[in-house]
């Protein structure tokens, strides 16, 4: 692929956005069920004040991990979903799913592309989610 518009644009500056990214293993024959419930829990997420999107990506080969992405406008946004009962009512109700989390990162603005003065952290790498 070519990169065919070469115009300049600017980068907003960090704006307070939380990404939260959720990886959760799926036993075999469940992932119709683990679907329903994933599906569930981030329709119920995008209805809450400032959020801003979401995604939910199939394993890449089996027995991979899913994963789950909510995008929250601010710190308020994502705690207030956090702590709602709607969330704690979806890990109430998922027994018989047969899916745990094996990872969980809260991204920040630019800290996913940006080392933070005084840290050598690298850019993200494109597949790593």
């Amino acid at each position: 692929m070519a990169i065919t518009d070469t115009t300049e644009h600017s980068v907003p500056a960090d704006n307070g956005e939380v990404s939260l990214l959720i990886a959760r293993q799926v036993e075999p024959g469940h992932e119709e069920d683990f679907e329903a419930w994933a599906r569930g829990i981030l329709e119920t997420a995008a209805g809450f004040p400032d959020h801003l999107g979401y995604g939910l990506f199939r394993p890449a080969a089996e027995g991979a991990p899913w994963f789950l992405v909510h995008r929250f406008r601010n710190q308020a946004a994502f705690e207030a979903w956090q702590q709602s009962a709607e969330r704690a009512a979806f890990f109430a109700n998922c027994q018989g799913h047969h899916h745990h989390e094996i990872a969980r990162r809260e991204l920040h603005g630019m800290e996913t592309w940006f080392a933070k003065p005084g840290t050598t952290r690298p850019a993200p790498l494109a597949g790593r989610w």
